[in-house]
């Protein structure tokens, strides 16, 4: 299994139609970061399993999580890693690659799902992680989550399957949060279902690359630092409500935990514990002082902040590894 990236111009041998369901104007540059977004533990040289399982106009397709600390979200890239067990054509022309908007908060519920964006004919080529260039299109992105899907137009069970080049997953199960399946497929007969349910080894190999914007000031939290284990860090938060309590969350595991108060607002943290609860200053920042023991050192930690008054809000996950 290759991981190289295959870069497609999106024209008549790429992407040859693109059909725009609901998209704004890139975004004005301001303080603007791109992040990956993904599921799967794929790495280059390791090990993966091809899905020679789909008929025509069945889908395959990853939830993935935006970033919650922006203002803004837009998507420059899909990527899509392609292979087959045994040889097969080097190139193949499938129906559509496919942006789906989410359901924004608790389950995903498959009748919900929204085209955000659909883009015809597809080329991939077999071995590669296929990346496919979306900034000139100005893809805006949902608040919470969104998916990527690709639509078949081979019949990948052809032959047994042996050499019909397809989508990829990985072999280590499925990295899904409470609540929040992460991968999919639309079955013909069936519709949505969920793709652990069919037999799938792990996650789909389909990822993103977004630009992150923020245009004023959003609530969000910093890294600890200086980031070493047995001695005080400090978080920093901006963005929080002048005056307003700030409570600080941890946890080792990630999931869906329901913010108290906040109809239809969730902590990202399984099982999350409070670390404490600090006062905003009037310019809407506030540091948190702690120890960290020496125990935690090689440890991954998920942090996020919240603030239940006067709004109900919560900061993009922080995941920390301390020295």
């Amino acid at each position: 299994m290759k991981m190289k990236s295959l870069r497609h111009g999106l024209t008549s041998t790429g992407i040859a139609t693109l059909i725009m369901i609901a998209a704004s104007p890139v975004f004005a540059q301001k303080d603007c970061h791109t992040e990956e977004a993904k599921n799967d533990n794929a790495v280059d040289g390791g090990n993966g399993f091809v899905c020679p399982c789909f008929i025509p106009d069945e889908i395959a397709m990853a939830v993935l999580t935006v970033p919650t600390d922006s203002d803004g979200n837009e998507l420059w890239q899909a990527q899509i890693l392609w292979d087959s067990f045994f040889g097969g054509p080097s190139v193949t022309i499938e129906r559509a690659l496919i942006i789906y908007d989410m359901n924004q908060t608790g389950p995903v519920d498959p009748s919900t799902f929204s085209v955000i964006a659909r883009f015809e004919d597809p080329e991939l080529h077999r071995g590669f992680l296929n990346v496919f260039d979306l900034t000139q299109f100005g893809i805006v992105l949902p608040e919470r989550r969104f998916g990527i899907g690709i639509q078949f137009a081979n019949d990948k069970t052809k032959n047994g399957g042996q050499d019909q080049p397809t989508i990829v997953e990985d072999i280590d199960g499925h990295n899904n949060w409470d609540n929040t399946v992460r991968n999919w497929v639309f079955a013909i007969p069936g519709g949505w279902k969920k793709a652990q349910q069919l037999g799938t080894s792990g996650d789909w190999v389909i990822r993103a690359l977004i630009n992150s914007c923020i245009f004023g000031d959003k609530f969000r939290m910093d890294d600890p630092v200086p980031g070493v284990a047995g001695t005080v860090n400090t978080i920093h938060v901006a963005g929080a409500e002048p005056g307003a309590k700030v409570h600080f969350v941890y946890g080792l595991r990630v999931g869906q935990t329901a913010l108290p108060g906040c109809a239809g607002v969730f902590l990202d943290i399984k099982k999350p514990k409070l670390i404490d609860s600090l006062t905003a200053g009037a310019d809407g920042t506030v540091d948190l002082n702690f120890i960290v023991p020496n125990a935690a050192a090689g440890l991954t930690v998920h942090f996020q902040a919240a603030q239940t008054k006067p709004t109900c809000s919560v900061t993009k996950l922080v995941t920390f590894t301390f020295q």
